[in-house]
């Protein structure tokens, strides 16, 4: 049965279906980002616009705004490997102070059927992606590798 993805459609935008269909499932490549907890919960994976927002900084996002939108849905992460995760935790550390979640950042893949993954890469975060996930989405469609402490100290929950 084919992943579906009309929760992310519920706006009527078609570029917004065909930008989605242009990205790929990922079942190999690694991913992080920050923890709400000491694991990987459900909650992790709520977008921004799942959470009510509108708007990206103090910008609110137009109808017609197709990237603005699209970035809003997609759950931010990082693609996590030896190349990529120096910079990854030096941008998580800097950050620590000025975000709610916490100081714990979890490794993970996605099994099958998960959603699709965007490269969305900026200037300051290179190794940025988008995670859109599927109306069937559940935590068991992640598998978490480990969890870790942003900080470096050795009192980590990983596995």
């Amino acid at each position: 049965m084919p992943i579906t993805f009309n929760a992310l459609l519920d706006i009527g935008c078609t570029c917004l279906q065909r930008k989605i269909e242009e990205c790929s499932e990922d079942t190999e490549s690694s991913f992080c980002r920050k923890l709400s907890a000491n694991r990987l919960k459900i909650q992790d994976f709520k977008s921004d616009w799942e959470r009510g927002k509108r708007g990206i900084g103090s910008d609110p996002v137009a109808d017609d705004d197709c990237e603005g939108i699209l970035s809003l849905k997609g759950i931010s992460m990082n693609m996590y490997n030896e190349r990529t995760k120096d910079a990854i935790i030096a941008k998580y550390r800097t950050t620590l102070a000025f975000t709610r979640r916490g100081a714990k950042y979890a490794v993970f893949k996605f099994q099958a059927d998960a959603g699709k993954v965007r490269f969305s890469p900026t200037d300051l975060d290179p190794s940025h992606h988008d995670f859109y996930k599927c109306d069937a989405f559940t935590i068991d469609h992640v598998e978490e590798l480990s969890v870790e402490n942003i900080t470096g100290d050795n009192d980590n929950d990983g596995r």
